[in-house]
């Protein structure tokens, strides 16, 4: 392979400085930016031995890019509110390099949001803080598609190791064990004195493992004991089954879904709206108040907070202050 290029200095999204997302943030609205296509352009051309250097290369310059206020000039044109700092100019002129598309085209996916209507595409100038979601929301992005490349790239060459071995077998010549590669990453529940859409995220997916384990683990086995005669005494086995509805919906008579906590989330943060942390949990409120493994704030907890009852302890998350999940969106 050839050898990697220079790292950029001091990347905020290695060093946890400004690119890096706020811990437990909710997700913003969405906001159409071109993004979407840089990413994907990226994606297409990671080929050859260095590829993979040149698109950590390219989040990394990206989470460089600083941004400041246009001038009066400027905003009275009616272009952008933001600009690319002068002080990082050259990590926006590196990060284009890297990603093969021109300066002008990069800090424009930037610092300019594009919202669909149902008969034209709108264009609106961003904010310093909405211009550094835009820049989060594309190094995110391109990490991503850099790790499924890397992901369907080791289940090619892993497929055609196990075919090979296959044909081996069928010419009389003895196969070798089939080639695997497995991850387990378990979480563990999380709870702060402040949780967010990160938090929320990880302890829906524990509540999962958990639901599995106690279907495997201890369901599975005890039917299995009874379908041969052996008597089994009942076993009192947590049933998480509320708090599973209460994230993921669950189906109404006649088939149609009642929507769950995660679809009313992406409902409120896909709005053109701007932001309203209160007006996303009142709509919480609103759909799960009676709902068993849900719980409104007290009177001493953040207004903008919901609790939600757990398999293994309340945990209180609050949708204030939040800067994106997901740093933005690239749609």
């Amino acid at each position: 392979p050839a050898a990697p290029p220079p790292p950029p200095p001091a990347a905020s999204h290695a060093s946890g400085g400004e690119g890096t997302r706020k811990r437990g943030s909710f997700p913003r609205p969405v906001h159409r930016i071109r993004s979407a296509s840089i990413a994907t352009a990226a994606a297409a051309s990671l080929d050859g031995p260095d590829a993979v250097w040149r698109c950590v290369a390219a989040v990394l310059h990206v989470g460089n890019i600083s941004f400041a206020d246009a001038d009066e000039q400027s905003r009275g044109r009616g272009e952008a509110a933001a600009r690319v700092a002068p002080a990082s100019r050259a990590s926006l002129e590196a990060a284009a390099a890297l990603l093969e598309v021109g300066p002008a085209e990069l800090e424009t996916a930037l610092v300019k949001v594009s919202l669909h209507t149902a008969s034209e595409v709108v264009e609106m100038a961003s904010s310093c803080e909405q211009a550094a979601e835009a820049r989060d929301a594309l190094a995110q992005a391109l990490y991503e598609l850099l790790f499924m490349r890397l992901v369907d790239t080791t289940n090619l060459a892993l497929a055609s190791v196990v075919g090979d071995a296959v044909g081996g077998a069928a010419g009389g010549g003895a196969a070798p064990p089939s080639s695997f590669v497995g991850l387990l990453d378990i979480f563990g529940m999380e709870t702060f004195e402040r949780n967010g859409y990160e938090q929320l995220l990880i302890n829906f997916a524990n509540e999962k493992l958990q639901a599995l384990f106690v279907s495997e683990a201890v369901e599975l086995v005890r039917a299995e004991f009874v379908s041969e005669g052996i008597r089994v005494e009942l076993i009192d086995s947590p049933d998480n089954s509320a708090v599973l509805e209460l994230f993921e919906g669950a189906k109404r008579r006649g088939g149609y879904p009642r929507p769950g906590l995660l679809s009313i989330l992406n409902e409120e943060t896909a709005s053109p709206k701007p932001p309203d942390d209160a007006r996303l949990v009142e709509a919480l409120h609103r759909r799960f108040a009676e709902h068993p493994a849900y719980r409104k704030p007290a009177a001493a907890e953040p207004a903008t907070s919901f609790t939600v009852r757990h398999f293994s302890a309340q945990v209180t998350y609050t949708a204030a202050g939040g800067g994106g999940a997901g740093g933005g969106d690239v749609a």
